[in-house]
């Protein structure tokens, strides 16, 4: 759960989940999440995807960025 609400002006908080462990069943989420070509940055799948080190963009520009220069 995340909370401090009250630290983010905008109110809008991210968090970001790696994987889970539900009665011994792991699930990792990294793998179909990262952003590979623009293409998948379109349509907002910039919201859903993260880069190499598992950090978000900002914005569909940023995402499509990376995908050019993996920066």
């Amino acid at each position: 759960m995340a909370d401090g609400g009250w630290f983010f002006p905008d109110g809008e908080q991210t968090v970001l989940v790696d994987n889970t462990n539900v009665d011994g069943d792991i699930t990792t989420y990294d793998e179909g999440r990262r952003a590979t070509n623009k293409d998948d940055c379109k349509n907002g799948g910039w919201m859903d995807l993260v880069r190499e080190d598992g950090s978000a963009f900002k914005n569909q520009g940023d995402c499509v960025s990376y995908t050019n220069t993996g920066k």
